[in-house]
């Protein structure tokens, strides 16, 4: 059986204590990990200076040809089926944040960065719900969980502690935000 890959994009705003808890955690659960930047987008035909860091991951993600993307702070805690994405093309895994867990094929992450270089909003209106927010009432049973800063009402630093203790241990998660 192939590996899983879960890629994520970073750029320097990104705390590497946060990229170190989500590579571990997905290590744990049985995915290699990939970590994207900026030199990845920068090997795309349409990377041009001064563009927006969102183009950016784009970008990256569709020189990786798709896959799995994720952001440095989504954590799994179990093990999913993934939506059909080559039927769709590109899926978004999150309602409440569409572009923090995203499943597509080459040609959907190709159709993203499209959509972007148009000024529109990538095309993440296919909807597979495995990602839901810290502290919601669904993220218990939720496969994938997002530790975004608007769920989280503690600061970055007590939320890595969360994040690393979740990672160890599911943990009761309206405690966390």
């Amino acid at each position: 059986m192939p590996a899983r890959i879960v890629k994520t994009y970073t750029d320097e705003s990104t705390d590497s204590r946060i990229l170190q808890v989500w590579a571990r955690n997905w290590h744990k659960h049985g995915w290699a990990t990939h970590v994207m930047s900026h030199w990845d987008a920068r090997r795309s035909k349409c990377y041009k200076e001064g563009i927006s860091a969102d183009m950016l991951k784009w970008l990256a993600f569709s020189k990786a040809h798709g896959g799995l993307l994720v952001s440095p702070e989504v954590l799994v805690q179990e093990d999913f089926d993934f939506p059909p994405a080559e039927k769709w093309g590109a899926v978004s895994l999150s309602a409440a944040c569409p572009s923090c867990a995203v499943l597509a094929t080459t040609t959907g992450a190709e159709e993203l960065v499209w959509d972007v270089l148009a000024k529109r909003p990538p095309d993440l209106s296919k909807i597979a719900e495995l990602c839901v927010e810290a502290g919601s009432s669904d993220a218990e049973f939720a496969p994938l969980v997002h530790f975004s800063d608007q769920a989280c009402k503690k600061h970055r630093r007590e939320k890595i502690q969360w994040m690393k203790e979740f990672s160890g241990k599911s943990v009761d998660l309206e405690k966390i935000c």
